[in-house]
């Protein structure tokens, strides 16, 4: 009967669902188990910042990947002076 209500089309709504479900049985357990869930979803920053240089030249190397928690004094680029 739900199969009417969530099918689309008339066609579809006429045709009883006549197939039993599956039915298992097992003696009930108690066990850890693993939650795994799968969904789409994107990720937002709760905070960012600007980098602003104070020398100039050509950024040379990166201290930090992406993503890392960086301290305050943390060394962070190193550039080549012009």
């Amino acid at each position: 009967m739900l199969s009417r209500h969530l099918s689309r089309g008339r066609a579809a709504a006429a045709k009883p669902h006549n197939k039993a479900a599956p039915v298992r049985v097992a003696t009930v357990q108690r066990r850890d188990m693993s939650a795994v869930v799968h969904t789409l979803g994107s990720i937002v920053a709760n905070a960012t910042v600007q980098v602003t240089p104070r020398v100039q030249g050509t950024l040379e190397s990166a201290y930090f990947k992406e993503g890392q928690f960086v301290k305050q004094g943390d060394r962070l680029f190193q550039s080549v002076s012009l």
